[in-house]
């Protein structure tokens, strides 16, 4: 109700404890809304687990749709060449990914 509405129906007194009681409680702060609820993670499929303590490496592969698939790529290539016949090429491409797991 508008305070002329009630200082007509009530009388001034009335009217003007409305409009002091209207005065306190826009003085009183009010309370921020809570901060909104994150969308749950996506875990993208990687050739590893996701779901232990992994490096910032290996969160940034979980994280990223494009790096993941990449990651399942390059797993795929890898097993391709260790399942190779020429000894010579394994050891080189086991060599050459613990260099790389080195550098991380």
């Amino acid at each position: 109700m508008k305070i002329q509405k009630i200082i007509k129906h009530c009388g001034l007194v009335c009217g003007l404890a409305a409009l002091a009681v209207l005065a306190a409680c826009a003085a009183v702060p009010t309370v921020p809304p809570p901060p909104p609820i994150p969308p749950p993670a996506i875990i993208y499929p990687t050739s590893f687990s996701c779901n232990n303590g992994n490096t910032p490496v290996q969160n940034a592969v979980c994280d990223n749709a494009r790096l993941a698939a990449l990651d399942v790529q390059m797993a795929a290539i890898l097993r391709q060449h260790l399942g190779s016949d020429n000894i010579f090429e394994r050891d080189h491409v086991l060599a050459t990914q613990r260099g790389w797991l080195l550098d991380l």
